[in-house]
């Protein structure tokens, strides 16, 4: 057990003091994206993962299916379809795997699910997750077997006045699947913030999003530990498999506020993704200045990596040229900082590859694996 005492983490630094650097590759190994067809076609990626010989498997939550290419970005096979039978997906919203193994992931609405997959062999097995009381979401997925969750389902979350922001809690703990399964909770965490905007109709008159840029949580299973980030004060807490706290830190980042350009670029982005009058409402409210916070969050995404690695992918800097991610052990020590491609949204970091997503000016996916060196 590590010592409980809060502390910040240092900024990775070999033994001789000199800070350590992983470099990525200048270019991608493997673009799969619409100009291959229909194939490369993603209507919303919600999970990349790298298995063995090369392949590249992608989670698309648009037509509910998982699609595995080959090492050269060429379809091998596709499972699923909008259903509620075995292989078949209602609301996908992550995978996870290795070798030649593949978990997915369903969440509300409908029972959360996971489903089994081979590479070879397609569809295995599949169950739902679930404890007493109702529907688990998973979170994270330890080696041994366990899933960090938090509670499933729709949640009832009280609109906040125009114009303030408001955010919520939500339970997590660690699920052991069993012929009787329990949650071994954690405890309630600080979680999502929530605006409301007019709706555009007098029925009802008012409608509640989650602030995107606004304090959120992230976690993550890496070896026996489970990670909770707050995107707000880049706090973080890392809990044993056994649910006892292990440790706390802070990100060592320096914090930038949001600029108009940074926020006018994002604005339009999700404008161009905007399928309605509704969702225009929506992106407006939500970049509003009224709305916004002062700074930027402190992190996008939390990865667990191969070798027992935590990725934090801290998401663009300050002149938006580039995206920068922390590489921790499991158990919270530093090990290096690494420089993402303009755009690159971390979804798997690999021993010796990272994959993820990057958009066009449309808003248009592609999924890119870059090779990894580990160097100073």
């Amino acid at each position: 057990m590590l010592d409980p005492t809060a502390v910040s983490a240092q900024s990775p630094r070999g033994t001789d003091g000199v800070e350590v650097r992983w470099v990525i590759a200048a270019e991608p190994q493997v673009r799969v994206g619409a100009h291959q067809g229909p194939d490369g076609e993603f209507g919303r990626v919600v999970g990349v993962v790298l298995l063995r010989a090369g392949r590249i498997a992608v989670a698309d939550a648009g037509d509910q299916q998982i699609r595995v290419f080959d090492g050269m970005g060429a379809l091998l096979t596709r499972w699923g379809r909008p259903g509620s039978g075995p292989g078949e997906f209602r609301n996908l919203v992550a995978i996870a795997g290795s070798m030649d193994s593949l978990l997915a992931f369903e969440s509300a609405p409908g029972p959360s699910r996971f489903q089994a997959f081979h590479v070879v062999d397609g569809f295995v097995a599949g169950g739902e997750l679930r404890d007493d009381v109702g529907s688990l979401r998973v979170l994270g997925r330890f080696p041994t077997g366990e899933f960090l969750v938090s509670r499933g389902g729709f949640r009832s979350v009280q609109p906040p006045p125009l114009g303030q922001l408001q955010r919520d809690t939500i339970d997590v703990g660690i699920f052991a699947p069993s012929s009787q399964p329990s949650v071994a909770w954690i405890g309630k965490q600080p979680n999502n913030t929530w605006l409301s905007f007019p709706s555009g109709s007098s029925v009802p008159p008012l409608a509640i999003a989650r602030q995107p840029l606004g304090a959120s949580l992230a976690a993550a299973a890496s070896d026996r530990y489970a990670w909770i980030l707050d995107s707000q004060s880049g706090r973080v807490r890392i809990y044993g498999i056994d649910g006892k706290l292990a440790r706390e830190m802070t990100l060592p980042v320096r914090r930038y506020t949001l600029s108009d350009k940074r926020i006018q670029q994002m604005r339009v982005a999700d404008l161009a993704r905007a399928g309605n009058d509704f969702a225009r409402l929506r992106i407006e409210a939500q970049y509003s200045r009224s709305t916004l916070p002062k700074y930027a969050p402190v992190f996008r995404r939390i990865v667990s990596g191969e070798r027992a690695t935590v990725w934090v992918d801290l998401g663009p800097t300050e002149d938006s040229r580039s995206s920068e991610a922390i590489v921790f052990t499991a158990s919270g020590q530093s090990l290096a900082r690494v420089v993402l491609p303009p755009g690159f949204v971390l979804w798997h970091a690999g021993e010796d590859f990272v994959a993820g997503v990057e958009a066009d000016a449309d808003g248009t996916e592609s999924v890119v694996v870059y090779r990894l060196h580990r160097r100073r």
